[in-house]
């Protein structure tokens, strides 16, 4: 269906079903757009798509104006459940899992082409506006999204909620332009730390960092980061990222269709025969995305294969040319030591006053009142002598 929004967009909006046939100009989109990231690629789509559009059933709108697609973007509706009190919640593109499945979508957006921001925000802010929901979500937001300048009274909503994170990353260009080694390019303390904990694995025999030749081989490699993964997370009484068979179809999928293009990447780092770990990252515009590791379960507190793995992964990184290591959001002490600098990335929510959003509020202050700690009783003052 069609329904014009202003004079210069129009959006229609296909169900989930025809994604096949709009892939490829979500494809062309992202090639064009400049907030494009690897999480807004057709190949992203693809994945996510394969793994649960069927049962997430998302509508895929797109924005036309002057005779071409100038935006596009996805909604999933679904409704969720705050202890008794059913709420329908909106999510923008690929996201609305179920927690134990979740994708973790960053540098999200609307996907826009330059000079289009404001009539395409203008025009999903009236589509959202005349549908029914309590709570919409945009994940992953950077700065300057399009998403981000939605008209909150427009869509009937409060003040939009926003929870910042912090995402940190090495500039590779500016390593590259001071050093061939990346550690030159870190604080002093941190550099130390990764020259001692690499001479500590290479007591186990030299250190190397391998790649895949080839997609077949991208794959088991893959598998042998997730059982890595795994093994570890288990051993802490958490499921892991990888719990669930569709996570890992998806991103054996992923990896089957886009290792050849450079835009997966799997890097294995070793000490002799003993796989220390293995880094599954993203690639788009010369960025790389950190996005899962899969480490040596160590029982030796000294030894950190985290840093070493992401170290190694780092440097191979700048020996390939790249221009951006991404450790992606997370103020985890590692990641901030071998980082050069941060950026924050935005959580965001909108939130009607509606029956539902109204019942929730009520059921909180319920809760907080009866799990509020009562206080001691005070003891009496002793009488002056």
């Amino acid at each position: 269906m069609s329904a014009p929004c202003d004079r210069t967009v129009e959006l229609d909006v296909q169900p989930a079903s025809a994604w096949p046939r709009v892939s490829s100009d979500w494809r062309a989109l992202a090639e064009q757009a400049p907030n494009a990231s690897f999480f807004l690629t057709a190949d992203w789509a693809d994945a996510w798509m394969s793994a649960f559009g069927a049962s997430l059933q998302p509508d895929v709108l797109v924005f036309r104006g002057g005779g071409r697609i100038v935006g596009a973007c996805m909604l999933v509706r679904r409704v969720v459940r705050a202890g008794p009190i059913p709420v329908t919640t909106l999510y923008l593109n690929m996201a609305g899992e179920d927690e134990a499945e979740d994708t973790t979508i960053e540098y999200n957006d609307v996907l826009c082409l330059d000079g289009w921001q404001e009539a395409v925000a203008g025009c999903l802010a009236g589509h959202l506006a005349a549908r029914r929901w309590d709570e919409f979500f945009a994940t992953g937001l950077t700065g300057g999204a399009t998403a981000a300048t939605l008209d909150w009274e427009t869509l009937g909503s409060s003040e939009p909620s926003k929870t910042g994170r912090t995402s940190y990353y090495v500039d590779l260009a500016a390593a590259r332009r001071v050093s061939p080694e990346f550690d030159q390019c870190i604080g002093a303390r941190s550099r130390k730390n990764v020259r001692r904990y690499l001479n500590q694995y290479r007591g186990l025999g030299e250190i190397r960092t391998d790649v895949p030749a080839d997609a077949e081989e991208a794959v088991a490699m893959l598998d042998e980061m997730i059982s890595l993964h795994q093994a570890t997370w288990q051993s802490r009484g958490k499921p892991g990222a990888f719990a669930s068979p569709r996570i890992v179809e998806l991103h054996r999928g992923l990896v089957r269709r886009t290792f050849r293009s450079g835009a997966t990447q799997l890097i294995r780092v070793s000490a002799g025969d003993a796989v220390i770990g293995i880094a599954y990252n993203f690639v788009f515009r010369g960025r790389v995305c950190a996005y899962q590791q899969g480490l040596r379960l160590e029982t030796d507190r000294r030894l950190h294969p985290g840093f070493v793995t992401t170290a190694c992964a780092i440097q191979h990184c700048l020996d390939h040319g790249f221009e951006e290591y991404d450790h992606l959001a997370g103020s985890h002490i590692d990641k901030q030591a071998m980082s050069t600098s941060s950026r924050t990335i935005e959580w965001v929510s909108w939130r009607r006053r509606t029956v539902a959003t109204r019942s929730v509020d009520v059921l909180k202050r319920v809760r907080a009142a009866v799990t509020r700690p009562v206080p001691p009783e005070r003891e009496p003052d002793e009488e002056a002598g």
